[in-house]
């Protein structure tokens, strides 16, 4: 069995470090489509989709504040994301910049 090199992946979604490092192509595109609708289809799962580029802190703080709000059932996200999939019994609503004090 292959070694998995890739520097994309912690494991490789197809096991076999075909890719030997490369960048990521046609290839990686369909294993990450394939992921995102597995993440997708769990029921307890939200997934948000940024419309900026975020650091790797402010990812794990948004993260962190999305996590906690998800326990008690409704999430506000800020006016930069969006929800791509909302597990039932989860409110999300977006916070409303138009109002500033």
């Amino acid at each position: 069995m292959a070694t998995n090199k890739c520097k994309y992946y912690d494991v490789c979604p197809s096991a076999t470090g075909w890719c030997l490092n490369r960048s990521p192509d046609a290839e990686c595109v369909g294993l990450v489509i394939g992921t995102y609708r597995r993440l997708k289809e769990q029921k307890s799962v939200l997934v948000v989709k940024p419309k900026m580029i975020l650091s790797t802190e402010d990812m794990s703080k948004l993260h962190d504040k999305l996590y906690a709000e998800a326990q008690t059932g409704v999430v506000v996200l800020p006016v930069y994301c969006e929800a791509e999939y909302t597990p039932t019994g989860l409110i999300v609503k977006v916070e409303d910049d138009r109002y500033e004090e």
